[in-house]
């Protein structure tokens, strides 16, 4: 069991800069999806999206601290 990463105050930074947008269009997509709202043909798109707002980047960030500690 990992706890939660202790990044530097320039990561911690950039992360909640990519978490702020991402967490809001996430949560809106994910209830869309659920009630039907959203069709899963948009599906690429979401993933576009994601990939556009830094997901890969955040993806990252963790996966370095991952990596730093084993």
């Amino acid at each position: 069991v990992y706890g939660a990463p202790q990044f530097d105050t320039e990561t911690t930074d950039r992360i909640n800069e990519i978490r702020s947008d991402l967490d809001i269009y996430v949560n809106e997509c994910q209830a869309k999806f659920i009630t039907g709202e959203m069709s899963f043909d948009k599906w690429d798109e979401y993933i576009s999206t994601l990939q556009r707002l830094g997901v890969d980047e955040l993806v990252g960030c963790y996966q370095a601290y991952y990596d730093s500690i084993r």
